[in-house]
């Protein structure tokens, strides 16, 4: 048998596996360095949320957080840092948002909220609607 290889179809199986993960992690849209520098003027001053989530390590678990808390209406902007489990929001002007609702977003994407810093300027809404 000259110029065969054989294989296992465990090995084939394991080979193709990772080629395909491989291929749908380029397929994500790596952001240079110019993009993410820009990405954060979007809004100079601190984020109006900041939620501390376990479990972020990759860019697709920051686009389901992500999808899921641009669901809120409140929700203008989210800039997510995987490496510090740290996602921060801006909220639209006049905006109102309830730990409730966050806890749900983030619930909903399969994480665990660690903790909610509210600014200064904001405060849980479901605080002072009783």
């Amino acid at each position: 048998m000259r110029g065969t290889i054989r294989t296992s179809p465990r090995l084939f199986v394991a080979t193709l596996t990772l080629l395909l993960l491989g291929a749908l992690f380029l397929a994500v849209p790596q952001s240079t360095s110019a993009e993410i520098a820009s990405s954060t003027e979007i809004r100079a001053d601190d984020p109006d949320v900041k939620l501390f989530v376990d479990g972020l390590s990759c860019p697709f678990c920051q686009y389901g957080v992500e999808r899921h808390l641009k669901r809120i209406d409140a929700v203008e902007d989210i800039k997510v840092n995987i490496g510090d489990g740290r996602v921060d929001l801006i909220l639209k002007p006049d905006a109102e948002i309830s730990e409730e609702e966050i806890q749900q977003a983030i619930d909903d994407a399969g994480f665990t909220l660690r903790d909610i810093k509210f600014a200064d300027n904001h405060q849980d809404a479901s605080a002072t609607n009783h």
